[in-house]
């Protein structure tokens, strides 16, 4: 008789979230920063050292206009690509139009559609990773928005599961998607995780604005 064992190893991740643009401008957007957790202390270090090295306080995508941000965002998105297997990292923008259809409507709520987008994005980044993974969820603190509601949301998503039919195995249900085990909103100034987020999602609309150049 042949017994299958299938195990699911359960991986822990952290994602930092971000925005950029998102007052007034017509293209805006989210990153979602993340990572293995067990990689989230020599992450920080690593950007800290970046920073010090860089005579940079706080990375802010608005400051990046002279030489000494700009030397500084080079390095992090260095730092960045370079580690992308090391711990697992994903970089993951929503960029959206607010001309476009869907969202240049009469007496539109920007609140509840950040939210929406915000929605969109983590829960279609965290879907790509392993299945039955555990995250700590860290968005940029921004007034205004029902992270309640966010959280719920995701909550829900990441607990789907689908039946499958298998002949060799037996018709069984997927592990869900994933768990989040803390979700809470902090300052980007305590953070540099979060800083990534607000560089990437600042580098996405002025590529998008600057397109022709």
């Amino acid at each position: 008789m042949l017994t299958i064992a299938l195990y699911c190893i359960i991986i822990n991740y952290t994602a930092y979230t971000d925005e950029s643009y998102t007052t007034g401008e017509r293209y805006r957007s989210i990153c979602a920063f993340s990572f293995r957790t067990e990689a989230a202390y020599d992450i920080e270090s690593r950007l800290l050292g970046i920073l010090e090295e860089s005579s940079v306080s706080e990375l802010k995508w608005q400051k990046v206009k002279d030489s000494k941000y700009k030397f500084c965002a080079n390095k992090i998105v260095d730092f960045v690509i370079n580690s992308l297997d090391e711990h697992d990292m994903r970089v993951d923008v929503a960029i959206w139009d607010t001309h476009d259809r869907r969202h240049d409507t009469i007496g539109r709520d920007d609140q509840t559609n950040f939210e929406r987008m915000l929605f969109h994005l983590l829960s279609n980044s965290m879907k790509r990773r392993k299945r039955k993974s555990n995250w700590r969820v860290f968005p940029d603190e921004k007034m205004g928005i029902d992270w309640i509601t966010v959280h719920d949301c995701l909550n829900s998503v990441g607990r789907w599961h689908y039946y499958i039919v298998s002949p060799l195995f037996c018709n069984f249900f997927s592990d869900p998607y994933y768990t989040i085990k803390r979700f809470e909103e902090i300052d980007s100034k305590l953070a540099l995780s979060c800083q990534v987020s607000g560089l990437f999602a600042g580098i996405s609309v002025f590529s998008q604005n600057s397109y022709e150049k």
